[in-house]
């Protein structure tokens, strides 16, 4: 299925061009308050000059109930192709670039039982992208081998703790090896599977986390050259730092506060000193957060912004070519929002790109090779992915 809607957009050109939108008038120009920072009227004439312009969505079909996309070269033609984890058809939905942002259709392979999240990475060390799911009602990961030209082979399970719902992929011990880090959310914590060789996994090593952890990333954050965790909490609405004490052993949680009951969370440099910052959603209140890194670890106070709607997923991407990176957050209401960064920890009011059904998860990445960031969502009730390609002008 392959389907090409006029999304609800904005057209930002320099001179003698208007901006519109149809979906949320004339407030969309408004300044969004926020605690402590401010979100800006969008300033055209920047947006225009470095050709900010997105063209209508294509959505493509995925397995059911479609909850995590993630991307990678997954067929190593140099371009992106996009894993779609299928929540309620127990697969993962593969969609190869064919060039130009245009997609295939999808090949199916089958996971454990109702994969909430997907991740991408060479776990065996042959230079090709593998497909990590975690797996909510079997209490597994399943591990698929890219066979090579985009082809998996069949899963291998590891079992994990209970109501696992995130996954990521990163080198823990330094060893070379990608590890397997993923929440368990009926366990209250973050089970680490350090990588044997050749893709095979160790038991998981179980670390503390808050109540109900939802969302695990892996960053270094304390400059220290190790990937550290962070990890939101919804139980207890906090966000778990976890400093990487080398050898893939983690020092105890520390935690920060979040507003209101967080969703997901992305890590990124938004302040340009080199050391990322957390941005959390609290998506029920229609806010995110910003929580400054302070140097080796630590975070400072939290910056709420305050935008309306049901925030689910959060990526960033440098959209408007400035070299700062923005904010891309899909919205359950059925659209993604775009939010500048104009330095200082001020943001432009968020622009509203029409999605298909419900987005739950947003990616970023140069889809069509021009250069410029794209985005991609994975809709749950529609099986769908949006794709919304930039366009060079």
């Amino acid at each position: 299925m392959i389907r090409i809607a006029f999304l609800t957009f904005w057209l930002l050109a320099s001179t003698g061009c208007a901006a519109s939108t149809t979906s949320a008038g004339p407030s969309d120009l408004a300044t969004f308050a926020s605690n402590g920072a401010d979100l800006a009227v969008p300033d055209l004439a920047r947006s225009c000059a470095t050709g900010l312009r997105f063209a209508p969505r294509v959505d493509y079909g995925t397995g059911k109930w479609p909850t995590s996309v993630a991307i990678g070269d997954l067929n190593g033609d140099g371009t992106p192709d996009l894993a779609v984890a299928d929540n309620k058809g127990s697969t993962i939905s593969v969609l190869l670039n064919q060039g130009n942002g245009i997609f295939g259709m999808k090949t199916d392979y089958p996971t454990g039982l109702n994969p909430f999240q997907v991740a991408s990475g060479d776990l065996n060390g042959d230079g090709r992208p593998d497909l990590v799911a975690i797996n909510t009602l079997s209490n597994t990961v399943s591990v698929l081998f890219n066979r090579g030209s985009g082809a998996f082979a069949d899963k291998t399970d590891y079992p994990v703790g209970m109501t696992p719902r995130s996954v990521t992929i990163a080198d823990l011990d330094e060893d070379g090896d990608q590890d397997l880090i993923e929440i368990n959310s009926g366990g209250n914590s973050v089970s680490v599977l350090l990588n044997q060789g050749g893709g095979t996994f160790a038991p998981g090593i179980d670390y503390p986390a808050g109540t109900s952890p939802s969302f695990v990333a892996a960053s270094d954050v304390s400059s220290d050259g190790k990937p550290d965790l962070v990890i939101v909490n919804v139980g207890n609405s906090t966000v778990s730092v976890l400093l990487n004490q080398g050898n893939g052993v983690f020092a105890p949680k520390v935690d920060y506060p979040t507003k209101g009951v967080p969703a997901k969370a992305a890590l990124g440099d938004l302040d340009g000193d080199g050391e990322p910052e957390i941005i959390v959603l609290s998506g029920q209140i229609g806010v995110f957060s910003v929580l400054p890194n302070l140097g080796r670890g630590s975070f400072g106070a939290r910056v709420d912004h305050s935008i309306g709607g049901s925030l689910e997923s959060v990526a960033l991407g440098d959209l408007d070519g400035d070299a700062k990176a923005d904010i891309v957050i899909a919205d359950g209401q059925g659209r993604v929002l775009m939010l500048l960064n104009q330095g200082g920890g001020a943001f432009t009011a968020p622009m509203d790109f029409a999605t298909s059904g419900t987005p739950l998860s947003v990616v970023t990445g140069d889809f069509n090779g021009d250069g410029k960031p794209d985005i991609a969502t994975a809709n749950s009730d529609d099986s769908s992915v949006s794709i919304i390609l930039s366009r060079c002008l």
